[in-house]
């Protein structure tokens, strides 16, 4: 009787043992995979819309003083001080922002573009598109 025991439970567990390497599954393959998810081209991955940035105005500095964007995106200046500010550049200027007031300015080119405040000189900052 102990023989036939030993011997059911050597088979059970050889049983046990060649069912878990039989169920696998195969790995998918990229050609599977792309199936399911179809990769995005390079194209449409250019054609997303373009990040929008912001710069805060605030303790009569621009933060951040120096920001880098891909070309194409927008930064948008926020004054959250009590005071009215206006930004100047070669390239852009706002109206007179007073207080959380706000000024956008699109950058459809790559360059380096700094700017001021034409009240307070001494607050500068510099957008820098690649």
């Amino acid at each position: 009787m102990k023989k036939i025991i030993f011997f059911l439970t050597l088979g059970a567990a050889a049983l046990t043992l060649s069912a878990c390497g039989a169920a696998k599954t195969p790995a998918a393959t990229p050609a599977t995979v792309s199936e399911i998810v179809p990769a995005v081209s390079e194209t449409a991955a250019n054609e997303a819309t373009p990040l929008a940035y912001g710069v805060d105005i605030s303790g009569y500095t621009f933060s951040p003083s120096v920001l880098i964007v891909t070309t194409g995106a927008t930064v948008t200046w926020t004054n959250n001080d009590a005071v009215a500010h206006q930004i100047k550049s070669a390239a852009f200027n706002s109206e007179l922002l007073s207080a959380d007031q706000s000024f956008s300015f699109a950058f459809a080119t790559p360059g380096i573009f700094e700017y001021s405040c034409s009240i307070h000189p001494s607050m500068t900052g510099k957008i820098i598109v690649k």
